[in-house]
């Protein structure tokens, strides 16, 4: 049963199914070992065990990464899967514990001393998975991010602005959704994780809605740029005297090239959308091609901090003045704001406030309680 759950999570999340229940054998009769999951990646083939015992934990993690290591074994491997150009990536499900911390740590050292090695417990996979139901294979991003395998490079010649923000230089241009799916990742604050992410989770319910706006064809809803950090590669940065000047930028299209800062569920409400609707929309994208994580994490406080939330009275009275599908709830909502303001001029002398620029809040009878 975890072997089929590990297998439907990465199978949900894009990566290409090889084979389970592999038997390396030295002979007819002698088997080596038996390999749970194969998956492959690009230039990479992820061989792959799932356990959910927690007996001799440790010392499976070690026969593991030992036997697999051999490079004997591995050649086998490579060869039976018509793959000697492929590095390959071992990667120990244990999902008898939520985190590393319920560990000891005398297996730990074989994925400090080799990145090829990976171990994920049953708190990555919950996460993972909870990523892969809510955007589908764009999760990948997210997996390859914690995996921090090096990426072939690839990109693409696209128009753009250059500018400077105070010392800062920017790229300013659109893009196509479904590039912008494959090649920007997010990089989450997560408990019982070593890595220097500030992300907030993925909120499925605004995601919801975003892709219904987009499927509403509401778009203008969200017409902000999304921030991202991209790396600078081969792009020559003008200096600020010769800026703004439209450039002719190298887009990296490969998979977790660029790094979101502020955007993702703008981004992210596109993901469960066909490749035909995706492929039809562009959005606005502002890019910092020379930015410390540091800087990023200064950004993205600054960016959700000090946004000022909508009063929701003024919304509902903004609302009552477009037409709406009878029986609709704004249908309603227009007729009940539309008695308010009757209201207001009679029976409640002005005492009705509905969030307008020169109201006061004090003493009076909000909109939304009506």
């Amino acid at each position: 049963m975890e072997e089929k759950n590990v297998a439907s999570l990465l199978d949900k999340m894009g990566f290409t199914f090889v084979e389970s229940r592999y038997e390396l054998k030295k002979d007819v009769d002698k088997i080596i070992g038996e390999i749970d999951l194969i998956f492959i990646h690009d230039n990479y083939l992820f061989i792959i065990e799932v356990t959910k015992d927690a007996t001799n934990g440790s010392d499976k993690k070690i026969k593991f990464f030992s036997k697999w290591q051999d490079e004997n074994n591995l050649n086998q491997i490579k060869e039976r899967h018509n793959s000697p150009h492929r590095k390959i990536v071992r990667i120990f499900f244990d999902l008898s514990k939520k985190t590393k911390d319920d560990y000891s740590a005398s297996a730990e050292h074989l994925t400090e001393k080799n990145p090829m090695n990976k171990v994920v417990y049953y708190e990555d996979f919950e996460y993972f998975l909870s990523d892969a139901q809510k955007i589908g294979k764009w999760a990948k991003n997210g997996f390859l991010d914690w995996l921090d395998l090096e990426e072939e490079k690839t990109n693409i010649e696209i128009d753009a602005i250059q500018y400077y923000i105070d010392q800062v230089p920017v790229f300013c241009f659109v893009e196509r959704v479904d590039h912008l799916l494959k090649s920007c990742y997010v990089s989450r604050r997560r408990k019982n994780n070593s890595d220097d992410g500030y992300q907030r989770s993925l909120d499925g319910t605004r995601l919801s809605k975003i892709q219904q706006n987009i499927e509403g064809k509401k778009g203008l809803s969200f017409p902000n740029s999304i921030l991202i950090k991209m790396p600078k590669g081969s792009n020559v940065l003008l200096p600020r005297e010769q800026c703004p000047k439209h450039v002719r930028l190298l887009f990296p299209t490969n998979y977790r090239a660029c790094k979101i800062i502020d955007g993702q569920h703008r981004l992210l409400g596109f993901s469960s959308l066909s490749l035909e609707k995706q492929q039809m929309y562009h959005l606005a994208v502002i890019a910092l091609p020379e930015y410390s994580t540091e800087n990023e994490v200064r950004t993205f406080i600054d960016i959700n901090s000090k946004q000022r939330k909508m009063d929701n009275n003024l919304i509902l009275h903004l609302k009552a003045s477009f037409p709406w599908d009878k029986g609709s709830k704004e249908f309603y909502e227009r007729i009940a704001v539309t008695v308010s303001e009757e209201l207001n001029k009679t029976f409640f002398k002005n005492r009705i406030y509905f969030g307008t620029a020169n109201e006061s809040r004090d003493g009076k009878i909000h909109l939304l309680t009506l």
